[in-house]
């Protein structure tokens, strides 16, 4: 089974009754996908329980015109949505990857697409661009994006947060403020902006390091948003908790933890089962973990 359905709810499951829920998914679905290629049909069903959490199962037809299921992944749908510029479409092992940066944060985000199939069917709708016909007036002219994200975390632990006087948060304030408006004008094409947001970044990185000699990490470094590795959709995460949430799967009766994060800037909602979060989540408090991005476009927004 996807380890990932740990996260919304099917730890504990056994495989047995995991089969059940696929052909109940087969023959109940929500919604219902499907696209032929030469002489394939790719197709995709997608039920929902509570609260944003489902099931996708995806597959073809064979030549007796049986669905064969390849894959079930969790189909899940946030409480967020975010607007993106400028992105790129990549193949990835298991499917298609939207890569973006987070426009207030600067950071690079990776996620995997869930609607699959509809990236086959259409694939004009999910280009950055206006048109794909190389004769158009507006082909360089990009679409703007809302799309829905989402983060599953497989294990998760909570940390206390790092105390400060209100003198220190304000300045912390005005930081980030300034941050985010060279992040802005760099991607203006400020040259000027290019330089001093480089020099931001040394001189962070010096303290921090100078800081690290004497006092602990965790004390330092109030949070981070870091791939596993070069266009993972797999980040080590530390964010502050800005909203905790507790839902029950109601077909495993498990507990779902689904909390919203400020992560460096950007806003993340998680969902992780119970079972697997050490400590107790609390608003102001950090979590710290690794997560799976997800997400999907919502509409196009010229």
């Amino acid at each position: 089974m996807n380890p990932y359905l740990n996260c919304i709810g099917f730890k504990n499951i056994s495989n047995k009754n995991m089969q059940k829920i696929i052909e109940d998914v087969k023959n109940n679905p929500d919604d219902r996908n499907i696209f032929g290629i030469n002489d394939k049909l790719f197709i995709e069903y997608t039920k929902m329980y509570t609260n944003g959490i489902g099931l996708i199962i995806r597959g073809i037809l064979d030549k007796q015109q049986e669905f064969i299921v390849q894959e079930c992944e969790p189909y899940v749908t946030g409480d967020i949505n975010i607007k993106i510029y400028d992105y790129y479409l990549d193949n990835i092992d298991d499917g298609y990857a939207m890569v973006f940066d987070h426009e207030d944060s600067g950071n690079e985000i990776v996620i995997k697409l869930q609607d699959t199939v509809d990236y086959l069917k259409d694939s004009k709708f999910f280009s950055n661009y206006m048109h794909n016909d190389e004769n158009s007036k507006d082909k360089n002219i990009k679409h703007n994006k809302l799309i829905n994200m989402v983060g599953l975390s497989l294990k998760g632990t909570i940390v206390l947060p790092v105390l400060k006087e209100k003198e220190e948060e304000e300045f912390q304030r005005l930081e980030e403020k300034y941050y985010k408006e060279l992040v802005y004008k760099f991607k203006t094409g400020d040259i000027k902006a290019a330089e001093m947001l480089n020099l931001y970044i040394e001189q962070t990185s010096e303290s921090i390091r100078e800081r690290l000699m004497t006092e602990d990490f965790l004390s330092v470094v109030e949070g981070y948003f870091l791939p596993l590795e070069n266009n993972s959709i797999v980040y080590s995460i530390l964010g502050t908790i800005k909203h905790v949430e507790y839902i029950e799967n109601k077909i495993s009766n498990e507990e779902v933890c689904k909390l919203i994060l400020d992560v460096t800037g950007t806003e993340l909602q998680i969902y992780i089962n119970k079972q697997d979060l050490l400590g107790i989540p609390e608003e102001g408090r950090r979590f710290m973990g690794l997560c799976k991005l997800y997400g999907k476009i919502i509409k196009n927004l010229d």
